[in-house]
């Protein structure tokens, strides 16, 4: 795509990221004077533009914190379509997490920022959409620690080429997608989450390629953390399980998610409060006598 871009009402500056068919760039809005990010998408079959006309539109009634909102859309020459949204200044949640470095509050904030992502998705559900593009690189967080979730309007299209497995990798997609055999929908997106989850435990994705994926999905097979890092906790294994199962055994809701995620937090947090008594009452009793 190219980097020279002319959108009607914008000063287009410099190019701040890139990823497929997408760009980002920081814009001055004339009439207003604000500055904005416009992201500029490529529109090659099997996307439609009315698609993503239709979701810019529909991302204005999202008001959810989080949820940043199209301010402006439409068309440009050369099949590509364009929107503005507020300039939030931002970092991805990855390099947010590196670097914390007490492996505790790492973890713990973790959590705390999954579940925010857990309960913007249950929004966009409850709004009778999905979001149909979650990944690790669309969760970000803003300078006043604020989750952000990117990517509603870019909806992945539909697959349309009967040997997509083979193409391309996909690891957050559901396999039900990939075979064809169900449409996007709560539970594909309940798929993509526990995928994002495995990677934030684990530091690994659960599949190498698409078709490993589809091969365990068939004989029932659910990928296992604890494989990948071995101390990672029952209670959280068993919910990312969930999560990534077959359709009929995966969460139906993302409430069931989020309850299950905030009762496993709540406690494993008491556990690590009285884990850590010992040293905070050796610490009181020190300052005490001193």
């Amino acid at each position: 795509m190219s980097s020279h871009i002319v959108v009607k009402g914008y000063q287009v500056g410099s190019l701040i990221d890139q990823s497929g068919l997408r760009n980002i760039y920081r814009a001055l809005h004339l009439r207003s004077g604000k500055e904005m990010f416009l992201t500029v998408i490529a529109v090659r079959p099997g996307r439609s533009l009315n698609t993503l006309l239709r979701r810019a539109e529909q991302s204005k009634r999202l008001t959810l914190p989080g949820l940043v909102p199209s301010f402006e859309y439409g068309a440009l020459p050369d099949d590509k379509f364009f929107y503005s949204h507020q300039a939030i200044p931002s970092f991805p949640l990855k390099r947010v997490l590196a670097d914390t470095f007490d492996d505790v509050e790492r973890f713990y904030t973790m959590i705390r920022y999954f579940d925010d992502v857990l309960e913007y998705v249950d929004y966009i559900h409850e709004a009778g959409s999905t979001h149909r593009d979650l990944n690790t690189s669309q969760i970000r967080v803003s300078h006043r620690d604020t989750v952000l979730l990117e990517g509603f309007i870019n909806a992945r299209p539909k697959l349309e080429p009967r040997n997509i497995a083979n193409i391309v990798n996909l690891p957050y997609m559901s396999p039900e997608q990939l075979m064809g055999t169900a449409r996007a929908d709560r539970k594909t997106d309940i798929y993509s989450l526990g995928v994002i989850l495995f990677e934030l435990v684990t530091g690994s994705l659960p599949y190498e390629s698409n078709h490993s994926k589809i091969e365990d999905i068939r004989q029932g097979i659910v990928p296992s953390p604890s494989f990948y890092k071995m101390d990672v906790p029952m209670e959280l294994e068993a919910i990312i399980v969930k999560a990534l199962a077959p359709r009929a055994s995966r969460y139906s809701h993302i409430r069931e998610f989020q309850r299950d995620l905030e009762k496993y937090y709540k406690k494993r947090a008491l556990r690590q409060k009285l884990k850590d008594l010992p040293y905070l009452l050796r610490r009181f009793f020190k300052t005490k006598v001193s």
